[in-house]
């Protein structure tokens, strides 16, 4: 979009999980350049260099492994146990510290480090004031006469009290307000109202930005949700209560962040989709856990199919997702003679000059933030940037004002190109690998010959003796329980203690998985237990893992260079200058 000239053309940019982590990044890089260069002299070389920026910057900091980094510090796993903090809380302060503190401190444009309140930074801060704008500027009425836009940045979360998109903007947070008379009629829930920074409660009017970005970005089950405590008051049982906001992934509600450019008035989109896609089951299972699970992949694949469909209405929108150059296919039944009724047939996919077996395997590439490889996140890039080249060519409302000479940057991702359209057989061995969560990097070790180093695998012996160390002082100390308690057990007894505890921690925990059906004060128990000791309990269980993944992710990233699939010896220029 850089090079053919339309990112210079975006009037909002919606973010949604994954997506709202770079698109914070850029965000901040366009403010950095519309606040310090004169519209009439911003050009689309300078979008160009903010890729060019990002491309090396962003990868950098993944490549930190940001998920297990949340563990790695001791003092906050034990501070997990607070009901105001959580692992998303965590991550939120490093992507603040990994990605956004950098791009705003050192700016591309500007003479020096942009001034910025103490500690993280807040979504508040993040309205542009364009260098030759007089008075405070409005994107929605502003934006018409100027060369370069000032786009509005909306990151979409979802609210698990309502059921609602939540959307952190830069004026404003809180959930749309639905007051139309369509959406009036089908949804009767309440509405947490969005309002401006300056008339919400003081304790979240320095809302930071990272923590925006967490909640967004919060995959259920995968992370805690984000909380807002503070904000709301809520009747119930005849009393005032306070309302936390609970917030996670902005994929539950909407995954491509189309309701905000559509509430926005947005008539030409440009959707990317990374998300995971639901394959088919041709052996279905029809075991009770297997089922509720395919049936919520069902359920979300039905509402993006829904959503995107509707996106494009009267609106022009290119559409990019990793399946999108595939073929589908139709089987027939068969018919009275035993034999299909008519041949199988394939709606053909679309050539962007990438192998089908390469496509299959980068829509299977994990999609949640621990590590990707130079490998994997080139041949993402790459693969999205000859789809993007495609589909904004072939929508003609949006091609129409594109450059007629469109720019051409050499960019690093397009060493991969021969591996893209050839697939061969040590590249796909690293994307199948891609695919995968447990045991990546000694699989992919174990497949390009990379050998853990002597240092790495004595940190990884010494964290296993620690661990046998912290298991036999809990044996001890269960020892000495037993000692003081009682000064001998039966066999009988000892079994019987074992059956009822088996048996009570079994109950809590049915009775905490299903919430219609547990009481007030065993809620407070299975909370408890659940929030606040297990939290606790396992905080240096949880500190010794991260410590492995980081030293193991050392293995992954030098296993998943370039050298390989490329057959050279020649690494990443991952330190060249912008």
């Amino acid at each position: 979009m850089a090079e053919v000239g339309l990112l210079r053309q975006v009037g909002v940019i919606s973010t949604v999980s994954g997506g709202s982590i770079i698109g914070a990044v850029l965000y901040l890089h366009l403010k950095d350049l519309l606040e310090n260069v004169p519209d009439a002299e911003i050009t689309d070389e300078h979008y160009v260099r903010i890729v060019k920026h990002i491309e090396r910057t962003f990868l950098e900091g993944v490549q930190t492994h940001i998920r297990a980094r949340a563990f790695a510090d001791l003092r906050k796993n034990f501070r997990m146990s607070k009901a105001d903090y959580s692992r998303s809380d965590s991550i939120g302060e490093l992507y603040d510290s990994t990605f956004y503190q950098p791009a705003w401190d050192l700016p591309l444009f500007g003479e020096g480090p942009r001034r910025r309140p103490d500690g993280p930074i807040q979504m508040r801060s993040l309205r542009v004031a364009p260098r030759d704008h007089q008075g405070p500027f409005d994107p929605e009425r502003d934006n018409e006469a100027r060369n370069a836009r000032v786009p509005i940045l909306v990151v979409n979360a979802t609210s698990l009290n309502t059921g609602h998109n939540w959307r952190f903007e830069a004026t404003r947070m809180g959930e749309h307000p639905r007051d139309d008379p369509h959406w009036v009629e089908v949804d009767k829930n309440r509405r947490l109202a969005r309002e401006h920074w300056d008339a919400i409660a003081r304790p979240q009017q320095n809302f930071e930005l990272g923590l925006a970005v967490a909640a967004s970005a919060c995959v259920p089950a995968l992370f805690h949700p984000l909380a807002v405590s503070g904000l709301f008051r809520d009747e119930r049982n005849g009393q005032t209560l306070p309302l936390r906001v609970e917030l996670v992934d902005g994929g539950v509600h909407d995954n491509q962040g189309v309701g905000a450019l559509v509430d926005h008035g947005c008539q030409r989109l440009v959707v990317s989709d990374a998300s995971g896609q639901m394959e088919d089951a041709p052996e279905a299972s029809t075991r009770i856990p297997a089922v509720a699970g395919r049936a919520a992949s069902i359920q979300g694949d039905r509402v993006r199919e829904e959503q995107l469909i509707g996106a494009r209405g009267k609106r022009r929108l290119a559409l990019v997702h990793l399946t999108k150059g595939l073929p589908a296919h139709i089987v027939a039944p068969i018919g009275p003679d035993g034999e299909p009724v008519e041949p199988p047939r394939t709606l053909d996919g679309i050539d962007y000059g990438v192998h089908p077996k390469v496509q299959h395997l980068l829509s299977r590439v994990r999609t949640d933030l621990d590590s990707f490889t130079h490998v994997e996140a080139y041949s993402l890039a790459l693969y999205g940037y000859r789809m993007s080249a495609r589909e904004l060519e072939s929508e003609k409302s949006i091609a129409e004002l594109a450059r007629d000479d469109p720019l051409k940057e050499n960019w690093e991702f397009e060493r991969l190109g021969e591996q893209l359209e050839t697939a061969p057989r040590v590249y796909c061995r690293q994307l199948e690998i891609a695919s995968g969560q447990f045991g990546k990097a000694l699989r992919l070790a174990r497949s390009t010959g990379t050998g853990i180093e002597a240092p790495a695998l004595l940190k990884l012996v010494g964290l296993g003796l620690v661990g046998l160390a912290i298991l036999a002082a809990a044996l001890v100390g269960l020892y000495l329980a037993r000692g003081l308690l009682a000064t001998e057990i039966s066999l009988l007894g000892a079994g019987l203690l074992l059956v009822f505890g088996a048996v009570l921690v079994g109950l809590l925990v049915a009775l905490y998985l299903k919430p219609g059906f547990r009481s007030d004060r065993i809620k407070q128990l299975s909370d408890y237990l659940y929030t606040r000791l297990a939290p606790a309990l396992l905080a240096p269980v949880f500190y010794l893992a991260a410590k492995a993944m980081l030293w193991l992710n050392e293995t992954f990233l030098r296993a998943g260079r370039l050298e390989a699939p490329l057959g050279s010896e020649r690494s990443p220029r991952s330190g060249d200058a912008d």
